[in-house]
């Protein structure tokens, strides 16, 4: 078996308490060996501190950096470690507020919302902010050793057992850290963890603020592409749709396909389309953020019309702003093609919903779209919040992702 990848993590020492937080929760990857985390700490008493930091540099795989005001500060940082970890797979958590934007890291790979550091995020949701944060660092993993187990087939992904006598709902199993890959269309998926999140808006008439519980569930990275749609054309003798008028691009989001085209796609898969509430979870995370990003509008963290209808030419290649992908590491959850989701429309019925698991009604008109397109420029229909209907047909705004 390769050996596991090696993290060192660099940090001020007036910030040992977020390097224990972080400690704390990349420990099972660490038990698991899917991992070998190092830091100062581990300099043995009497050993020469420059030598043991220059060895442990050339050994890292992966550089992780806790940056604050005083990492940014430190001058040894700054000339001992920063010249050699910019040379690796570098992240950086944005752990409190600081001028980042006029130093190198502002060029690197952020693992968590600089506009939102773990300083700002509320100690009970900080835990799930943290297990993001580590799924990031564990997806910069060197191809040619990381660990067969980190990345999962979806047929294994384990799922909550009832028991058989008792009917008593056991906790699901253990899922180990890092998406997981459906070997049937090469797509990543995301794991959205069980529990409550912040559904609606307040004000809203057919979307009001509520909590709403779901079971967790594993939803794809980004759209169904292109290429992937073809795969499936190829292999089940369908036809490609009509091509829109920038043509096929294999690493663009499928687009002129129908509701009823994107739930044969996902029975080919072996996957769902998602409901409303899955998919707003996926964007918003459990704080209910009214942008994937933050609560503030920026044109720039998606693929939008600037100015006004059609501005955009057309659609852009997945997961071309990561700096707009939602808590959980989704992207083009806003921008890009409004998506296929598994619901019927119905305007009210987010008024009257089960607060748990909600799969919306049972018949209706038109099924249900989420997200903005390439097309839109009103940041109001890009809020995680906003629903729409459509009828079933194909359209050059509308694609659909999957989950399970």
């Amino acid at each position: 078996m390769p050996d596991a990848p090696k993290l060192f993590i660099s940090y001020a020492h007036k910030d040992e308490r977020w390097l224990n937080q972080l400690l704390e929760h990349l420990r099972p990857l660490v038990q698991q060996q899917n991992i070998a985390a190092w830091t100062d700490r581990q300099i043995p008493t009497g050993a020469n501190w420059h030598t043991e930091i220059q060895r442990a540099l050339k050994e890292a795989n992966i550089a992780v950096l806790l940056v604050t005001p005083a990492f940014i500060d430190s001058r040894f940082i700054r000339d001992t470690e920063l010249p050699e970890l910019l040379n690796k797979r570098v992240v950086w958590i944005a752990v409190e507020s600081s001028l980042y934007e006029y130093t190198p890291i502002a060029k690197l790979r952020c693992a968590n919302n600089p506009a939102r550091p773990l300083e700002q995020i509320s100690k009970s949701n900080r835990n799930s902010a943290w297990v993001q944060i580590c799924k990031k660092i564990l997806e910069l993993a060197p191809s040619d050793i990381i660990l067969s187990q980190q990345i999962m087939p979806i047929h294994s992904i384990p799922t909550a057992s009832t028991h058989q006598e008792t009917g008593v709902r056991f906790p699901t199993p253990h899922i180990s850290f890092g998406p997981g890959l459906n070997p049937k269309d090469g797509a990543i998926l995301i794991h959205i963890p069980s529990g409550e999140f912040a559904m609606g808006e307040e004000g809203q008439s057919n979307n009001p603020r509520r909590s709403i519980f779901l079971d967790e569930y594993w939803i794809y990275k980004s759209p169904v592409t292109v290429a992937q749609y073809c795969q499936f054309c190829s292999e089940t003798n369908r036809k490609v749709p009509n091509a829109p008028v920038w043509g096929w691009k294999d690493d663009h989001p499928i687009v002129n396909v129908s509701w009823n085209a994107a739930i044969a796609y996902c029975e080919w898969a072996g996957v769902q389309l998602p409901t409303e509430a899955q998919w707003e979870k996926a964007a918003r995370g459990s704080d209910g953020l009214r942008y994937p990003w933050g609560n503030d509008w920026d044109s720039s963290k998606c693929q939008c019309s600037k100015k006004e209808y059609g501005d955009s030419e057309s659609t852009s290649p997945v997961g071309s702003y990561p700096q707009g992908e939602s808590p959980y590491g989704v992207s083009d959850m806003a921008g890009n093609v409004r998506e296929w989701c598994a619901d019927w429309f119905e305007a009210d019925y987010y008024t009257v919903s089960s607060a748990e698991n909600p799969i919306g009604p049972a018949s209706g008109d038109v099924r249900v779209l989420r997200g903005g397109s390439w097309y839109d420029f009103d940041p109001d229909v890009f809020r995680c919040a906003y629903r729409r209907g459509g009828i079933p047909f194909e359209d050059i705004v509308r694609g659909f992702r999957c989950c399970k």
